[in-house]
This record gives structure tokens, C-alpha cells and sequence, in this order.
């Protein structure tokens, strides 16, 4: 709703006149309570979400306000500005280290204070949680982050861990939390970084988690003592589940036992707690608002979530049976127990009496008797993995969002559960943790679902028989809302155990090993599949169908026969109902012959209930025999037409019809649509068909008038199921559809007020124009394409939208470039209205100026995009399009000339070179504006687009004035738009890209005059002088403090940057004198680069049999492995400017290169040309032995020769022929000696070299054949002959 200008200022309201009042600064401004505050950082960090980047212009702002606010005594305030300042850094990660810095000094001031009279365990914790936060957040930009502040974090919660045992028990408590919460934040850095630590953190989880005392001694102890026992129990728990989450690849056999062995310890520990775990003595409790009970339940929360990750990241087998055999009796109590800790709310007491009980999705007292939260109308979330499944009759839009919450018994908030904000990945407002109690049912049923098939067949038969027992208990029939509890407990467990048993899971297959289990199994689903819950009969239908498909052909044949049986005897509509659909899961579970065997009986029957006057059994039916036909496919046919008969008779049918419902019908039965129910029967029909609807038609007439008859209908649903219809009918059988009046319907709907048709309608749009484009926009009503940029600028993350664009592009971009540049200016200048205006600001377009002049040219840019920047900047009437759009415009403008440019490598004079070259003045503009603009990512795509202009047109003569090159009037804008690069506000990536384009601007020849090249060939001499050297102080430009990631990536570009200028010196002489004064300083470095890429690449790990750092350590060669897949990027982006460089001086005979080749040190005196010493040996210097660097370079270019990438074909053969080029000259004798010639380097050399001439083009099969041809003259027989 809001846009982008419109976000900022709110996000400013909120800092500036809420948070910002907190602490209270000024007499005259009261302080804000903790619900406003929580409110307003709430509100402020889904606004963050929303910006995304476009927030770093109130960045800072931001980080104040929210590191203030991390102090606050309320809990609930500290983790939501956890949250926030985790939001924060995720949209700007230049961020991070700040944040970090401020956090962990903060939490070492508290922590210092806490054994004074100014202590504040509370406000400790919330710079603990802060600081978490924000390095959980570390890993996805390893660019921003720090080894040595990552190492100062652990090494203080472990000096925290080990100096706690000699405080008091309340401070100790504190202390550990807060050391505990520290390493959890670590755990996101990944494996590369724990495994150094891994050894040392066992044993800290074996000291906390202890191997409990015997029952004596824990009866002796307090309340108070117990409680803290807990809380140490459930924060160092709580690092282990941060652990397990994003360290699956350091799981070995013994790392997994002996976790497990921790749990069980936890396990027994939790099994010796005392009857009464309350007390009415504040003294007695360590926390104010936690009691023993409490504490009790958030280690049962923890510990469960834990063993159910074991149980899905681990190998089979790694979870000794006696760990099962505690948890599994455990988790079966927590979620079926009828005894049960329910809060003491008068209105619980009242609706849990048998007469006033209606439903227990209708309580609202945040805990519903037990009940699992994973279940909400239709849709189901797997306990496991969390991840949803929706039933398509569960809405996604608002008024449906609202409707959810209205009949979900649990809500969810941030501060239920603080770990989450440093162990779940993303800020996600869509799933927030519930209350201990229910997230305890929830972990348990997972341990169940997860275990229960790897038990030995007696241990099944026990646990089901418990299961069986709690639902067939009496004292739940005393207690209806707790029996319908555990009711959907049970089902929901059911499922994910038979989802193990088929393997839908990702974790360990199971399986139920006896008849007598299976037997106990279908007994309780029988049970579950006539409950008048739609939730647990959805459940318990799906779950007969797995156990059918895992058990044999016996079970399913008895299963069907007794579904049809109960159809037959039994009247009650949800009984009916739940056997429908039960019997279309066992269809759907079963596939193939299996499933066809009993296709007849299965049809037969859902096709009588779908004549039902009932709407709940007509619902189902409909839904099942929807089920039925998709999966049988073309199996179905013969129950076509008959299926088609009724499906139309019933759609006009009275009795099917939701306005004259029976009396007899619930209000559940009335909120299922059976006409969207009948649209998705004929979409499955359709898909029956398949092409062979051209050929069919009397059944494709039918299936038209009944797709037609959809349109006109008024739900929601059904019109979502209609469009599905129509956009599989444009796929089979485009011929015989009214496509003009189709394209006109999805106009309609992309406008609609629904949100998820709107989004078919994209959807829908997207299929089309996928086939024919150009077609599309010329059937559509004028207005299409103004109103798919307006639907991605109010929903950016479209991926239907962004497709659309993209195939457009794809289709129409080589032939019509010029439509596409003007296409791309429109948005990145459109802006949009806020609010009604007497007149409207139009952004002006600045022609290039038509002078040479620089300096005047100079001036006319500023003045031109002085003149832009204040038609662009959004005023109080209108505003650009969101960052996300422009940048789309952006990279379609970046695809397009992409595309032309490989063109123009295959073929000369193209069509869409030259319409490129007359639209060269809008793109010069497009990229300079976008070079300053207030997102990092626009200005970089914006400097790509530079370079490529460069590469294209860099050497192409101006036509009307021959002796000029073409793109030399417009030096001064790309001198402009490189300049904001190396400002302080800048970032790595900016910088790194910066510097490709000097190079490229430097050796194309727009400039040949050394005088004039001015800032950009200064800024590279300086760079390189800056990063030739091992400093942490390497900077460029103004753009200093950079991390030692960012260091890598940008002193690689400088060093690419200069290679680059080699190579061209080949060509364009004048380069020599630039870069010849420093070939004695790159060479060196550049040999040294090529050597740490090969180390990365090749070399094993080392980081593992390092072990922690010690004091003196370099502890970037320490954590080498932490950042080697961020690093090896960066080498390889410039390896081969690197060897390109260095041969091409070996062909020039260069004396240095050879001995920097050598890796000798020695000084060379200033001889030939520009201070160059040339060999003065007119024949071939033959070496008998390799030069020091020789493995490197051939190595590496043989490694990248072997291996095939995913890359264009185009981009793939002249990356090859640029190596083999190298290549070529690096094998020569004074290179590579007679090394080459060793039997295994030679034959090995030659396969490869045999298998690029048969597959490669002729180029690359050309320079095979020199490189043979020299590998021949060089031969040492040859010299012997």
C-alpha cells in the first residue's frame, strides 16, 4: 500500500517519535510503554523488510535507535529489537560489523557490572540477544563480517562459561544464558568455522548437560536450586538445536551418540524433577515470572526440537535405540496425555464442560487445551521440516489471513521463543514461534512421527497401543475439549510417522514391521476418519492411503472393502465424507496397476456420493473423484465421459447449489464451494486428456461450455479454479480457444480485488505470452504493459512478472533493441502519483551534449544530471518506482545488450549492433544515472552496463568524424559515473566493478594520451601501491575499513585491473607506458595470487587438523576455510587475466618474468625498453627443468579446460580459447622445461587436448593444432635428432 518514499518517511515517524524517546532524553516526551515500543519496532522491521536495501539512507538512524531499545527491563521489547536489528542487517550489511562492535562491548560493560550495586541481568541479556542476532545474520554477507570479531565472541562466552561457577546462583544464571546465547549466534557461520572448535564445544555441552544425580539427591535439592539446574539445561540446549541446524555436515557417528547421549541425560534429569514445581516464595524463584514447572516445560520444548533434528540431519543408525526407547514414551505423553497443564482461565474451565463445548479451533486463550499449532483449517504444516501443505480451498488473502487467526486456538509472537531470532535464517513474520507448551506438543509429535518407524516391531506395538489408549481414555470423555486436543494430535502424528514409512520425509525411511502394529494403526485411523473434524479427517485419510501403499496388497484390498462398507452402512455426513476421501488417497498412495485394480469399485462409489444431497459428502466426493482422475491419468479415460455427464449435471443441479442448501448442512459444509469443487473435477478431466483434447470433440466442446459457464460464477474459487481450466486448455488445445477473449479475461483479473486471482491471472498471462509475445501485446487491451510494471512495483518479488519481461526480452530483443531501450528508460524515469496534484513533475531527459571538449562536456553532464536528479527525486506528489523494478529495468537492459554482444561475436554487422550504437547516448545516460543512485545493487548493474558499452564500442570510429573514436564524447559521463564508486558510502562489490571498468575504459583506446586519462589512472596506481602491500589498512579511493573478505575481493580486481592493461599493451602500444614502470611490482604479485587460487582450489582442508587458534595465530589462516568458497570466487572471476598477463610476457621474452617464474628474488637492472630486460637468445631456451611456478599455471588452466560449466556455449569457447592461448605459451621449454614430456603429465595433456578437437569450434581446434605443432619442434628428440 504504502510506497517506497512513503516506507522511509514511516520508518522515520517511528525512530524519530517513538523509540527514539527511549531511554526518556527530554522532561517534555514521556516515555513510551513496552506495548507502544514493541509495536513500533514491530511495525519498523517489517518496513525494513519491505525496503530491503533502499533502507541504507536511514541505516544508521535506525542502528541507534534499536541498539538503545536492546536495554529496555521488558523481554518482549529486547527481542523484538533483536529481530529488527537482525532485519537491519540482512537489507544493509554494512551494517554488520558496527552493530557487532557496539553489541559485544555492551554486553562486556554489563557483564562487568554484574557483580556491583548498578547490575542488570536483564539489560545484559538484551545486548546478548542483540548481538546474536546480528551475527546469525553474518553468513549470508561474508563480505561485511570478521574473523577476529567472530573469535573475540567465542573466546568471551567461553571465558564466560568457565568463570560462572564462582558467582551467586542468580548472576551465575545470567552469566551462562548470555555465553550460551552467544555461541547459538556463532552456530549460523557454518561448518568451516565450528569444526576448529567442535572438540572444545562437546565438552561444554558435557559439562552442562551432566549425566543426572540418583533420584535421592535430586529430592534434596530446592526449587530454586532445580530451577537453575533447568535454566542451565534449556540455554545450552538451545545453542546445541542452533548447531544442528546449520551444521549437518559435521554430524559424523560419534558426534551424533554422544549428543544424543547429552539428551538422554536431559531426559533423566527432566524424569527426577519433583511432583510440585510451583512455589508462592518470590525468594525461591530465579526469575520473577518462572516457576519450576515452567522451566520444566521450555527443557521438554528443547530438548524435543533437538532429537528431532538428530533424527532428520543424522546418518541411519547413529542414535543408539536406548535414546528412542526415553524419548519415544516422553513424546507420546506430551502430546496424548489427559493429564495436562492447562492455564487456570475461567473461560477454559467453562467451554472444556461437555454442554458448552462447540469446537477447539473456537477458544481463544492462546494454549486450546493442548492442541498442536500446526494445523489451521485446511492446511497442515509437516512437524519435521515445517513446511506447509495447503488445500486449495485454503485462502492466502487478507480477509482469509484474518479468518485463520479467528480459529486458531495459538497465535504466535517473537518473544515465546528468544533462540529463534539467532537459529531461524530469516525474519519471517509468517511464522513466529508459539508458547513453550504448544511448541513442546508440536517437537514431541515430531520425535513420534520421526521414531515410531525405526523402532524394533514390539516397541510399534506398545507405543500405538498407548496411542490407542489415550484416545479411547474415559476421563477425556469427562473432558471434550481436551479429548478433541489430543484428537488432532494423534492424527497429525500419524501422518508424519506414515510419511517416514514412504519416505516423503528427507529423513531416515522407516517401516511398520508387524501385522499386529498395522493392525492397531488402522484400528485408530478408522477411529480418525469418522471424527466430524475436517482438519483430522483430511489427516487420517491421507494417512490410510500411505499405510496402504507401504503394507501390501492384502491390507489395501481389506481397507477398501471396509471403507465402502462403513459408506454403505454408515449415514452420518462425516463419516461419509471422511471415506470418500480416504478411498482417493489410497488411490493416489497406491499408482499404477496397483491403484488400477481397484479403480472400478473406488469411481463407482465417489461417483454415487457426488450425487449426495448432503454438501459435506457431495463436497468430498467431488474433491476425491478430482483426487482419483489426476492421478490415474490416462488410465481415467474410460470413465470419461460418464464422469463429464455428471459433473454437469450436478453443476446445475438445485441440490448442489450453495444457495439452497439443506437445513441439514453445517456452517463448515457451507464455507465449501461445490461448484469450485466441480471446476477443479474438469480441470482434472482436462488433464486426462491432455493433447488429445484436439481430437476429441465432443468431450473438449462439453469441457468449453462448462469452463465458460465458470466465468460468469462469483466466487472466488471457482473463478480460481476457471482460470486454472483456461490455462490448461491454451496448453493442449490453444487452436479451439478464444484467445482474444482469453487475454481479455486476464486483463480483467490481473485487476481484480483478490489478491490470488489477480495472481492466476499473472500467472496465466505469464503461459501465454511464454509462446508468442509480441502476439499477446497485440490482442491485449491497450494499458497490458503499463499494468504488469505497475503489479511488480506493488508486489517486487513476482516471479510470474519478472518471467514475463524475461521471455519477452528473450523473444524480441535482438530484433527490436531500440523498442526494449526506450522500454527500460520509461520505467527507471516513470513515477508514480501519491496523491491527487494540480500538475505533475515529468522527469527531463538530458541530451548527451555534442561537444569534445572534456572539460565543457564535464560541465554539461553536471549541470544535466543535476537538472535529472531533481526531476527524479520524489516530492509530495509523486515518486519513481520502487529500487526492486528499476533495478529489473536494469538488468533486462544489461540481458539485452548481452545477448547482442554475443550475437556480433558470431556474425558482423548486426541489426542490433547498430540500433545499439544509434541508441548509444540513452544507454551512456540510463548507466550514469543509475551510478548515483541511493541502492548499491543499481549503481553496480549500472557500471556493467558501462563496461559492456566499452567492449562493444570502445574501438569503433565515430561516423561523422573519422579520427575520433566514438565513445570519446561521452568520457566525461563515464568518468562521472565511476567517480561515486570509491566515495566513503561505497561498498566492495561497487568498488571491485569500479575498477574493471577503469581498466576496460583505460585499454580500449578512447584515450591514448597519458595526460588525459587523469583520475582513473591515478586511482589504479594508488590502488595497487595500497593492496601490493599485506596491510589491514588497504584502501581505494575513500572507501577505507575494509574486512579481509573485502580486502581479497577488491585487491583481485586491481590486480585483474593491471593484468588486463598487460595484455592490451600487445595490442595498443601506447599502454607500454603505463604499464611497464610496474611490471617488476606485479609480476610477483600476481604469481603470488595465482598460487593461493591454486591453494584453495586444490588443496585439502587444513583448517580441520589446526584446532583452536592459539594467541598468536593469524587467525585468517586459521579460519581459511571459513571464508574459502567466498574467496575462490573472487580467483576465479581473475585467474586467467592473471595468466594471460604473465604469458603474454613470457612472450615477450621478458628476463624478469622468467625469474619471477623462478621465484628469485633478484634485483633487475634497468635495461631495453621502458626499464624492461629482454633475453637477448635469438633460438629456443631450452630448460631442462620446470620453472617454480610452472605447476601452477599449467594446473590451473588444465583443471579449467577438463571441466565443463554451466555457462553459454558462446562464453564456454572463448573462455577456452583465451586458455589455450596461455597455454600455449606457457608450454615452452623456458616455461615448462621437460616437464610437459613426463609420461603421465604428457598423456594426460594430449586426451585432453584429443577431446577438445573433436568437440570444440574451429578457433580453439586451430590454436590445439600450434600448440602440437610447438609441443613437436620442442621435443627433446627433436633436439637430440
Amino acid at each position: 500500500m504504502l510506497g517506497e518514499t512513503a516506507q522511509l518517511n514511516a520508518c522515520r515517524f517511528l525512530l524519530n517519535e517513538i523509540i527514539k524517546d527511549y531511554p526518556q532524553a527530554i522532561k517534555e516526551r514521556a516515555e513510551p510503554t513496552k506495548q507502544t515500543l514493541t509495536a513500533a519496532v514491530s511495525a519498523l522491521t517489517s518496513l525494513i523488510q519491505c525496503l530491503d536495501a533502499g533502507a541504507g539512507t536511514i541505516a544508521e538512524l535506525c542502528r541507534e535507535g534499536l541498539l538503545q531499545v536492546l536495554q529496555h527491563p521488558s523481554f518482549v521489547v529486547q527481542i523484538h529489537a533483536a529481530r529488527a536489528l537482525k532485519a537491519l542487517v540482512l537489507a544493509v550489511p554494512q551494517q554488520l560489523l558496527p552493530s557487532v562492535t557496539i553489541c559485544m562491548n555492551s554486553v562486556s560493560r554489563e557483564l562487568n557490572l554484574l557483580n556491583t550495586q548498578r547490575q542488570s541481568p536483564k539489560r545484559c541479556i538484551g545486548y546478548a540477544h542483540g548481538l546474536s542476532a546480528v551475527l546469525s545474520a553474518s553468513s549470508r554477507h561474508p563480505l561485511y563480517g570478521s574473523v577476529d570479531v567472530y573469535a573475540r565472541v567465542l573466546e568471551q562466552a567461553t571465558n564466560l562459561l568457565k568463570s560462572s561457577s564462582s558467582s551467586d546462583l542468580r548472576i551465575s544464571g545470567c552469566q551462562l544464558q548470555v555465553a550460551w546465547v552467544m555461541i547459538g549466534g556463532l552456530m549460523s557461520l557454518g561448518p568451516n568455522f565450528i569444526k576448529i572448535h567442535l572438540p572444545q564445544l562437546m565438552l561444554l555441552w558435557k559439562n552442562a548437560l551432566p549425566k543426572p544425580l540418583p533420584n535421592e539427591s535430586t529430592s534434596k535439592r530446592s526449587v530454586f536450586e532445580l530451577s537453575y539446574l533447568a535454566h542451565v539445561l534449556e540455554t545450552a540446549l538451545g545453542s546445541i538445536e542452533a548447531f544442528l541446524t546449520s551444521n549437518q555436515r559435521l554430524l559424523t557417528l560419534d558426534t551424533s551418540r554422544r549428543l544424543s547421549a547429552m539428551l538422554e541425560h536431559t531426559v533423566a534429569f527432566l524424569q527426577g524433577l519433583p511432583q510440585k514445581k510451583t512455589t508462592d516464595d518470590p525468594t525461591n524463584r530465579l526469575m520473577s515470572s518462572m516457576q519450576l514447572q515452567d522451566y520444566e516445560v521450555t527443557v521438554r520444548r528443547r530438548v524435543f526440537r533437538c532429537f528431532s533434528l538428530l533424527l532428520t540431519r543424522s546418518s541411519h543408525g547413529a542414535i543408539e535405540s536406548a535414546s528412542h526407547s526415553m524419548m519415544l514414551p516422553l513424546a507420546v505423553a506430551s502430546f496424548s496425555s489427559t493429564d495436562y497443564a492447562a492455564p487456570n482461565s475461567l473461560s477454559a474451565s467453562i467451554a472444556s464442560s461437555s454442554g458448552s463445548f462447540e469446537s477447539i479451533w473456537e477458544t481463544a486463550d492462546n494454549h486450546g487445551f493442548g492442541v498442536s499449532s500446526l494445523v489451521c483449517r485446511l492446511a497442515i504444516w509437516d512437524p519435521a521440516s515445517r513446511d506447509q501443505a495447503r488445500h486449495w480451498t485454503s485462502r492466502s488473502d487478507d480477509e482469509a489471513v484474518v479468518n485463520d487467526v479467528s480459529v486458531t486456538p495459538v497465535i504466535g509472537a517473537a518473544e515465546y521463543d528468544p533462540a529463534a531470532c539467532y537459529i531461524d535464517p530469516d525474519v519471517d513474520s509468517d511464522s513466529l514461534p508459539v508458547i513453550a507448551d504448544t511448541e513442546t506438543v508440536n517437537a514431541a509429535i515430531a520425535v513420534f512421527g520421526l521414531s515410531l518407524p525405526l523402532q524394533t516391531p514390539k516397541v510399534q506395538e506398545s507405543v500405538l497401543e498407548q496411542v490407542s489408549a489415550s484416545l479411547s481414555s474415559s476421563s477425556l470423555q469427562k473432558d471434550p475439549a481436551r479429548k478433541a486436543a489430543v484428537t488432532v494430535n494423534i492424527a497429525l502424528a500419524l501422518y508424519l510417522a506414515l510419511r517416514v514409512t514412504t519416505g516423503d520425509t528427507g529423513s531416515t525411511k522407516g517401516s511398520l514391521q508387524s501385522a499386529q502394529a498395522e493392525k492397531v494403526l488402522q484400528d485408530i485411523l478408522h477411529v480418525l476418519i469418522k471424527d466430524p473434524d475436517h482438519s483430522v479427517r483430511l489427516l487420517a485419510a491421507d494417512a490410510l492411503g500411505r499405510l496402504c501403499s507401504s503394507s501390501g496388497s492384502a491390507l489395501t484390498t481389506n481397507e477398501v472393502t471396509q471403507l465402502i462398507e462403513m459408506i454403505v452402512s454408515n449415514r452420518e455426513p462425516h463419516v461419509r465424507a471422511g471415506c470418500a476421501l480416504a478411498l482417493a488417497c489410497i488411490h493416489t498412495r497406491l499408482g499404477g496397476m496397483a491403484a488400477g485394480y481397484h479403480m472400478k469399485n473406488i469411481v463407482g462409489i465417489l461417483m454415487s456420493l457426488a450425487a449426495d444431497s448432503h454438501p459435506l459428502v457431495h463436497f468430498w466426493a467431488l474433491e476425491a473423484l478430482g483426487r482419483v482422475a489426476e492421478s490415474a491419468g490416462l488410465n481415467f479415460s474410460a470413465y470419461m465421459t460418464s464422469t463429464l455427464g455428471m459433473l454437469s449435471q450436478l453443476y446445475v443441479s438445485d441440490s448442489h447449489n450453495s444457495e439452497n442448501a439443506t437445513l441439514a448442512s453445517s456452517n463448515m459444509s457451507l464455507d465449501l464451494s461445490v461448484s469450485a469443487a466441480i471446476a477443479h473435477g474438469v480441470d482434472a478431466l482436462i488433464n486426462v486428456l491432455g493433447p488429445g483434447l484436439q481430437d476429441m470433440t465432443k468431450a473438449r466442446d462439453m469441457l468449453l461450455t462448462l469452463v465458460s459457464l465458470f466465468d460468469v460464477d462469483t466466487d472466488v474459487e471457482t473463478l480460481l479454479a476457471s482460470l486454472r481450466c483456461m490455462e490448461h486448455l491454451s496448453v493442449y488445445a490453444p487452436g479451439h480457444l478464444q484467445t482474444d477473449d482469453y487475454v481479455r479475461r486476464l486483463q480483467g483479473d490481473i485487476d481484480s480485488d483478490s489478491a490470488e486471482l489477480s495472481h492466476a491471472a499473472v500467472s496465466g498471462m505469464f503461459s501465454l505470452m511464454r509462446r508468442d509475445a509480441p502476439e499477446i501485446i497485440r490482442i491485449a487491451k491497450p494499458g497490458l504493459e503499463e499494468r504488469l510494471w505497475e503489479y511488480l512495483n506493488a508486489q517486487p518479488d513476482t516471479p510470474a512478472v519478472r518471467n514475463i519481461f524475461l521471455n519477452w526480452l528473450q523473444q524480441t530483443g535482438s530484433s527490436d533493441p531500440t523498442e526494449w531501450i526506450a522500454r527500460c528508460n520509461t520505467v527507471l524515469t516513470k513515477s508514480k502519483s501519491r496523491v491527487e496534484q494540480p500538475k505533475t513533475a515529468l522527469p527531463k531527459n538530458t541530451p548527451a551534449p555534442d561537444v569534445v571538449d572534456e572539460e565543457v562536456a564535464g560541465f554539461a553532464v553536471s549541470e544535466g544530471a543535476a537538472k535529472e536528479d531533481d526531476s527524479q527525486t520524489p516530492t509530495s506528489t509523486q515518486e519513481l518506482m520502487r529500487w526492486q523494478v528499476r533495478l529489473f529495468a536494469m538488468e533486462l537492459l544489461f540481458t539485452l545488450i548481452a545477448t547482442i554482444s554475443r550475437e556480433a561475436a558470431i556474425r558482423e554487422d548486426t541489426s542490433g549492433e547498430a540500433a545499439l550504437q544509434y541508441k548509444l547516448a540513452d544507454i551512456v545516460r540510463i548507466a550514469f544515472s543509475a551510478s548515483t543512485a541511493s541502492v548499491a545493487s543499481l549503481r553496480i548493474v549500472g557500471l556493467r552496463i558501462v563496461e559492456q558499452i566499452l567492449k562493444m564500442f570502445g574501438r569503433t570510429p565515430d561516423p561523422d568524424f573519422a579520427e575520433a573514436m566514438l565513445l570519446e564524447q561521452y568520457q566525461a559521463q563515464i568518468s562521472s559515473a565511476l567517480t561515486p564508486a570509491f566515495a566513503a558510502d561505497s561498498s566492495p562489490e561497487l568498488a571491485a566493478e569500479a575498477v574493471d571498468v577503469c581498466a576496460t575504459f583505460i585499454s580500449t583506446g578512447i584515450v591514448t594520451d597519458i595526460e588525459r586519462m587523469g583520475r582513473i589512472l591515478k586511482l589504479l596506481v594508488s590502488a595497487l601501491e595500497s593492496f601490493s602491500k599485506d596491510s589491514e589498512t588497504a584502501n581505494i579511493g575513500d572507501l577505507r575499513a575494509l574486512s579481509s573478505n573485502a580486502q581479497v575481493m577488491v585487491r583481485m580486481a586491481v590486480f585483474s585491473a593491471w593484468a588486463e592493461l598487460q595484455v592490451a599493451s600487445v595490442e595498443q602500444k601506447y599502454l607500454e607506458v603505463v604499464v611497464k614502470p610496474h611490471i617488476a611490482q606485479l609480476v610477483p604479485l600476481w604469481l603470488s595470487s595465482l598460487r593461493e587460487y591454486a591453494r584453495l582450489r586444490f588443496e585439502p582442508d587444513i583448517s580441520a587438523a589446526i584446532g583452536p587458534p592459539g594467541p598468536n595465530d593469524d587467525l585468517d589462516s586459521v579460519y581459511a576455510a571459513l571464508n574459502r568458497q567466498t574467496l575462490l570466487a573472487f580467483y576465479q572471476d581473475s585467474w586467467l587475466s592473471l595468466v594471460d598477463a604473465i604469458a603474454s610476457l613470457v612472450d615477450e621474452n621478458s628476463e624478469f618474468v622468467f625469474d619471477a617464474l623462478d621465484n628469485k628474488n633478484t634485483v633487475i637492472k634497468a635495461e631495453g625498453i621502458n626499464g624492461v630486460s629482454r633475453r637477448k637468445s635469438a633460438g629456443i631456451n631450452y630448460h631442462e627443468e620446470p620453472v617454480a611456478f610452472f605447476f601452477v599455471l599449467f594446473g590451473l588452466a588444465f583443471e579449467s579446460l577438463a571441466v565443463r560449466t554451466a555457462e553459454d556455449d558462446v562464453v564456454t569457447s572463448q573462455r577456452n580459447m583465451d586458455i589455450l592461448q596461455a597455454l600455449k605459451k606457457i608450454l615452452r621449454p623456458s616455461v615448462s622445461g621437460k616437464a610437459i614430456y613426463q609420461d603421465v603429465v604428457f598423456s594426460e595433456c594430449m586426451e585432453l587436448l584429443d577431446r577438445m578437437v573433436l568437440t570444440e569450434s574451429l578457433g580453439v581446434q586451430a590454436i590445439i593444432v600450434e600448440i602440437a605443432r610447438n609441443l613437436c619442434i620442442t621435443h627433446p628428440s627433436s633436439r637430440q635428432s
